[in-house]
C-alpha cells in the first residue's frame, strides 16, 4: 500500500510544509513552461512546487515538484461535475486545489511531500496604476 501514490504517511523526520493552499496568486505560475519550471526548481529544495496550465492539454493544471535530483511533473485533470470543477491527480479526486495541495502536503508524492511554494519576484511601485498592459 505504501507504493501508492500519495499513500505513504509522512514520518516525523519528514520536512514541515510551510504554505497558504488558499492563496492561488502564491502557487499558481499562469505563464510558465515546462522548461522554465525545471530551470525554476531545479536548485531548490526537496519539496518546493509549483503549479502552471498545462501545454498539452488545455485546462489542466500540472504541479510541479523538486523530488532528490529532478523535477517532477504531475498532470492535475480538472473536470466538470455539476458545474464544479473537480480536480484528479492520479487516483486521488479533490473538490478544490486546496485541497489537493493541503492532501500532499501530509503524504507522499513519489519520494516528498509538498513543503513549500516557490516565490514568485514581487514589485512594489513609487505610484498607483491599473497593472493593465
Amino acid at each position: 500500500m505504501n507504493d501508492v501514490i500519495g499513500q505513504k504517511p509522512l514520518t516525523s523526520t519528514s520536512p514541515v510544509a510551510d504554505f497558504n493552499s488558499s492563496d492561488e496568486d502564491s502557487w499558481f505560475f499562469d505563464e510558465l513552461s515546462r522548461d522554465d519550471a525545471i530551470s525554476t526548481l531545479q536548485n531548490q529544495p526537496d519539496g518546493t512546487f509549483l503549479v502552471r496550465p498545462s501545454s498539452t492539454i488545455k485546462g489542466d493544471l500540472v504541479l510541479c515538484v523538486k523530488e532528490g535530483s529532478k523535477v517532477s511533473h504531475y498532470i492535475i485533470n480538472v473536470c466538470e461535475e455539476n458545474s464544479t470543477s473537480i480536480y484528479k491527480i492520479g487516483d486521488k479526486t479533490f473538490s478544490s486545489m486546496k485541497d489537493l495541495l493541503n492532501f500532499y502536503k501530509q503524504r507522499l508524492l513519489d519520494i516528498t511531500p509538498l513543503v513549500r511554494i516557490h516565490s514568485k519576484p514581487r514589485v512594489r511601485t513609487k505610484y498607483n496604476f491599473d497593472g493593465k498592459v
